[in-house]
């Protein structure tokens, strides 16, 4: 699961503007990683910054460019009160060894400077990358 989280001075972005506060592009400043790979819950975890990362953008049309995965680009639906987003790539992606063109992933708005992003999606075992913190670009 990816967390993205971006400190900001800004007030929560009301239910409404969440639409336009995701739109944009935006680069992953920071991984949510296991730490400490204890079996015991929770074990530790803690945001490490990271260089190069990866970056979204989305645009007002429904389309994105994700340089995450070879296939960067498709189409996206975001669910504003489920704080979910589809993405349905233009061709397959491999997550885990599996091979899809449509995944849904957790998203939460922080603010109009970024969101959290949690890749939920086939991620039983995530260990690094469960989480990401995005900042606007």
């Amino acid at each position: 699961m990816i967390v993205l989280s971006f400190p900001s001075c800004t007030a929560d972005v009301d239910i409404l503007d969440k639409r336009e506060a995701i739109l944009g592009k935006f680069i992953q400043i920071q991984d949510f990683n296991q730490v400490d790979p204890n079996p015991q819950f929770p074990g530790a975890w803690d945001w490490v910054d990271v260089d190069n990362g990866f970056t979204l953008e989305l645009t007002r049309d429904g389309q994105f460019i994700w340089s995450k995965y070879p296939c960067q680009t498709g189409s996206y639906a975001y669910n504003r009160f489920d704080n979910e987003i589809t993405f349905v790539f233009d061709c397959a992606v491999v997550i885990n060894g599996d091979s899809f063109t449509r995944i849904t992933e957790e998203l939460e708005v922080n603010s109009n400077l970024g969101f959290m992003f949690i890749q939920s999606f086939n991620n039983e075992d995530c260990t690094a990358g469960c989480w990401s913190s995005m900042k606007r670009i």
